[in-house]
Parts: structure tokens; sequence; C-alpha cells
């Protein structure tokens, strides 16, 4: 490819064909002058997904790795598939057609997951296409593209368009929590469903819970990308009102794709070999062909059974522990059923608690609590009883059970840990407190009261302990009321040789 700007969403749209005696074919291109990387070989096979034919029309997503600006990137695909019966057709069948039907595709390529925003205009698009009852008038394909060509791909609020979270969490409960556990192990997923739509439209929902993920896909297409890896740093400041300064602070958004791993919300069975290579560590993909399901035990980690609303996982007992939830988990996830609204309320809705916006917002603070606990878990096995006594407060260790100590552990494992670790504070646990989101709704222990209590009692203390310059000094930052009712605010913070130092400002 040559070297277009990266804000312009579309890349070309596709047309592909079902030759019965060749298979998917791409037919046109749009425009006519774009040329389809090699790499993307298999994109008539993402186009028609196995199973398309049962329904009237489908949708499929997919990820292409290709060369653009100089190095392998990420682009992604959304199709539309249609079949028109060839009695219908305005004129007569090529002689090559020998069923009954004929079916095709619409795809756009885009340089960013804006699917929600498309899908619509890409159903209109398809559907008027075979209402014409006639393939070789294709002003319509050519018209859409001109249509969609200028959409920007840097408005990062459209990424969620379309992701139905709500409806989500209902079906699939604290199944919800083994899934996300799953994907931050870093383990081989294989999501099937008889549909595409509904395959790759879990994984979306599933994805877009971890902050800022959806927005960095560039190595999601390719095991062999590392777009993100290549430009981690570590934060040196922090504004803990600015979201993005924090989120960046904690190490988010995690590496998750790249090198080693992929992402391929449809994967026909030509990606069979990709899925099963040795140099493939991890993946999340979707099928809708039973033959991958028969190969689950040799292929996958876990598989997510849309038809059963089962997640099994097939790798040994350990994976099992650290991926199950645990009771927090579980209370936490009812607590957000309980308010979310029923999938009939969702149009007349304008609430913004329990919404897809607030569900993702309180997926977030279980992310953030997660990230913070692993630095607290780490400074509780590593520091001595000395180090301990500076802090004139300590938060509870609840969270190590609340979270699992089995997929604390488990995750720290992970490559993607190794990267976390790398760009990431180990006194974190200062600025976010190290806690589930159930803790909030559920009385503390005897231990934690007591620790409140003597944090009072010994507030003169504690002022002269902060004038010292441990890095283990324990400095909160959050904008919440301390249980002495005094607040605490705090507007920046700059990373030293010996952690944060922190300017607030009541």
């Amino acid at each position: 490819m040559g070297e277009p700007s990266r804000e312009k969403a579309v890349v070309c749209v596709v047309s592909v064909g079902f030759h019965h005696f060749r298979g998917p074919e791409v037919e046109h291109v749009y425009p006519e002058e774009f040329k389809l990387p090699k790499e993307w070989n298999l994109l008539p096979f993402y186009a028609l997904p196995d199973g398309s034919h049962q329904s009237d029309h489908e949708f499929a997503y997919f990820t292409l790795p290709a060369q653009e600006n100089g190095h392998m990137t990420s682009f992604f695909g959304i199709s539309c598939v249609r079949q028109l019966p060839i009695t219908a057709l305005k004129n007569a069948p090529p002689p090559d057609v020998t069923r009954s039907y004929i079916q095709k595709a619409v795809v756009v390529v885009l340089r960013a997951p804006l699917y929600g925003i498309l899908k619509e205009k890409l159903g209109i698009a398809c559907g008027t296409y075979f209402e014409q009852a006639d393939f070789s008038q294709l002003d319509i394909l050519n018209d859409f593209y001109m249509n969609i060509k200028n959409l920007n791909a840097s408005d990062t609020s459209n990424y969620y368009l379309g992701l139905p979270l709500a409806r989500f969490v209902q079906r699939w409960e604290s199944k919800v929590i083994t899934m996300l556990k799953l994907i931050l192990l870093k383990k081989k997923i294989l999501v099937y469903g008889k549909g595409a739509d509904a395959v790759g439209t879990l994984q979306f929902c599933l994805v877009s819970l971890i902050p800022g993920l959806m927005q960095h896909f560039e190595d999601a297409a390719s095991p062999e990308i590392e777009i993100c890896q290549t430009k981690l740093a570590k934060s040196t400041s922090l504004k803990t009102s600015d979201r993005n300064s924090l989120l960046a602070y904690m190490g988010l958004p995690l590496i998750l794709f790249g090198k080693g791993s992929f992402f391929a919300p449809y994967a026909p069975l030509q990606q069979l070999p990709m899925l099963q290579s040795p140099l493939t560590s991890s993946w999340l993909a979707g099928t809708t062909n039973q033959l991958l399901i028969q190969k689950q035990s040799k292929l996958a980690d876990a598989i997510i059974n849309l038809e059963t609303c089962s997640v099994e996982i097939l790798s040994n007992g350990n994976l099992c522990s650290a991926a199950s939830p645990t009771w927090a988990d579980k209370r936490w996830i009812s607590e957000l059923l309980s308010i979310v609204h029923k999938p009939e309320m969702d149009a007349e809705s304008v609430n913004y608690v329990g919404n897809d916006d607030w569900l993702r917002a309180q997926f977030e603070t279980y992310i953030l609590g997660f990230l913070s606990t692993v630095r607290f878990y780490e400074f509780m096995e590593g520091s001595t009883p000395l180090q301990r006594s500076m802090y004139h407060y300590l938060p509870s260790d609840d969270c190590f059970d609340d979270y699992g100590r089995p997929f604390l552990d488990a995750w720290k494992q992970t490559t993607c840990y190794q990267l976390w670790n790398a760009v990431t504070d180990h006194d974190i646990f200062d600025v976010i407190e190290p806690k589930h989101p159930c803790q909030t709704s559920r009385v503390y222990n005897v231990g934690t009261r007591l620790a409140r209590f003597a944090h009072t009692l010994s507030t003169t203390f504690a002022a002269n302990i902060k004038q010292t310059t441990s890095p283990f000094l324990y400095r909160r930052v959050s904008t919440q009321e301390d249980d002495n009712g005094e607040g605490q605010g705090s507007n920046e913070t700059s990373s030293g040789p010996e952690g944060p130092s922190t300017s607030s400002s009541n």
C-alpha cells in the first residue's frame, strides 16, 4: 500500500461472490485503482462465512494484516452476505451457475474497528445491490464507497457503537468474568456459534471491557505484528483528574495481542494452520464451523459456545481455578445485573446508570482494581515487616481472595504481565486503592476496621512519617474523603526515582 493517513477509516469496498466450482472469489473493488495486498488472499473466505447460506442475510467481522507506511499493521473487515434465487434474476444466469441461488457479499475494509457506525449503512447498500436483481449494475457499490470514504477513524467514541454490552452481561452473567480472566491470561479461546454476526459481536463486547484495547488494535491481525509493544513507554507524570493520564500511569492499555498472539473474530478453516502454529501462543478466534469444535481439545484452551451459553475450560485444572469467578466476582456481577436495564427497555432509557457506557466504566474500575491489587500483592509478598511498618495505613488484603490468588499468580506468568511490569511503577496501589468493586458494598472485616481505627489515632505520627523519603510510603491521592472527614484532592503526580510525588490542591 501507499502512505495514506490512518485517520481515514475506509480503505476499500469489495464485492465477493461464491462460484459454484472455484468457491469464494473477489469480483469488484472500489476504488477501482486499489490493489488488494497479497496478505489478503483469505478475504473471500472471511467474507462468506460457513453456514451463512442458512439465513437471508448475515454479517461477519474479521481482521487482515498488510503493509502500510513501511510496516505491518492491522485492518478490519465487515461483510454483509445475502443470497438470491436464480429465478428472481432479471437476466438469465451465467451457464456455470449450477445451484438454485446466488450468494454474494459486500465488504468494507477499515483501518479501525468502526463496525457499529457502518453496519446499518452496509446492510442497506447490500440490500439495494440485491434488490436490483441484476449484478452487472455496479453503480450502487461505487456510490456506497464514495459515501463512506471520508469516515474519520480518530473519533474513538464510535468504536463501541452497536455493541450490546448490557445484553451480553445479562445473558452470560458471571461467565463474563471467566471470559475476561481467560483473555487476560492470554489463552487460546475459541468462540463458536451458528451465526458469524453473533460470534463476532460477543468477542467485541468482551474486548471492549478492557480499557483502551480497541483503540490500540494495530497488532490484532497477526502474531507477527508488534507495533504496540515497540511503542511501550513508562508514564512519567500523572494527572488524576485526567482519565487518559490515569490509565497510562496504570499501564493501560494492556498488550494482549501482537507478538505470538492475534485476534480473529471470524476464522475460516483456511486459517487453521495459524491457529495450530507452534509460534502462536494465544488467540481469541470465532468460528461457525463444527469441524473446529471437533478439534477443540487439541486446538484451544477454552471454548465459548453461544448455542449452549457455556464456557468450557479444556486445559489443566490450574487454569480452571485461575479463571473461575470468585465469590466477590459473582456478587459484583449480581449487583450489576440488578441495575442493568432489561433489553426491551434499552431503546427508551435515557439514564446513564445501567446503560452500556456505565457498564464499561464498572469494568474499568474492576481492571484498575485488579492491576493495583497485583502490585499490592507483590509488595506484601516481597516486603519486610519493617518496610510495612513505614506505612501509616495499609489497605485490606481482602482483594487477594476477591480477585483470586490463583488468578493473580497465573497472570504474573504471562507475557502481558511482563510487558506491563516493565512500564508500571511498583507503588501504583498508592494511586488506585487495591480493592475489588464488590468490596465497597460490603462490611469490612475486623482487621480492616482496626487498621482504620489505628489510622485515626495516629494522625499526628502519620503526618511526620509522610515527610520521609521512603518509596514505601502509602500516599493516598483519592479525591474521596478519608474516614476522619478530611478530603484530599490531587491534581498531578510526577514520577521520580523514589516513586511519584504528588502536588495537591484543596
